[in-house]
């Protein structure tokens, strides 16, 4: 009865007109977080340092203009799977032929194959840094992907990542412990500025911002 009495009530709550916007957001609220940390990597990680460290503030222009495509990209793909109901995989090779799906994907996995890699190295370096033991703990950490991977299901996966994206929250953290000039970073997130635009920082500059 009890029960019964908590569904009528959440359901009145629901069709209210103010909490119809809220179940709507938590409900892509999951996905929509872990695929826009799907790149804040090891592999990101080390660009990033290596982009700030090498160009200074005038990188956060690029980083602006790679954030609105990514954002485009993305919404590109989201609303190919809700309209042809579809992965990215059928709709290339209706589009394109066998062949030059085959040369995509296998493009594709080698990427892949690159980025988990820098994961199994970014595995071994934390363990340096907590003293443990290298291989037993990449040993560990892929197990428990596999496992995670293969006998997980879509809710359990969801939570693992919606929990490890608060890591993400140190980002924040360092930005505000590294004691940043504030007003020039957000002046060169509109236009670069602030260096000597030489023929080999802007060198560096195109080639780090590529990979950024």
């Amino acid at each position: 009865m009890m029960k019964r009495s908590l569904r009528i009530t959440i359901k009145r709550w629901a069709g209210l007109p103010m909490i119809r916007p809220l179940i709507l957001f938590f409900g892509v609220f999951g996905p929509a977080t872990i695929t826009a940390m799907a790149d804040n990597d090891a592999g990101g990680v080390a660009t990033y340092s290596v982009a700030g460290a090498t160009l200074g503030y005038p990188v956060l222009f690029i980083l602006l203009i790679v954030t609105f495509l990514l954002a485009v990209t993305q919404e590109m793909g989201m609303r190919l799977t809700l309209v042809t109901r579809r992965g990215l995989a059928d709709l290339i090779r209706e589009r394109f032929g066998v062949k030059i799906s085959l040369l995509i994907f296998l493009a594709l996995l080698i990427a892949n194959l690159g980025t988990i890699t820098t994961e199994l190295a970014a595995v071994k370096v934390t363990s340096n840094m907590l003293n443990l033991p290298a291989i037993p703990f990449v040993f560990l950490i892929v197990l428990i992907s596999v496992m995670v991977v293969t006998k997980g299901n879509y809710k359990l996966t969801q939570a693992i990542m919606l929990i490890t994206s608060l890591f993400y929250l140190a980002y924040i953290i360092s930005a505000v412990k590294a004691k940043p000039d504030w007003g020039l970073a957000i002046s060169n997130m509109f236009w670069p500025h602030g260096v000597d635009f030489t023929p080999t920082y802007m060198r560096n500059y195109l080639l780090i911002g590529m990979g950024v």
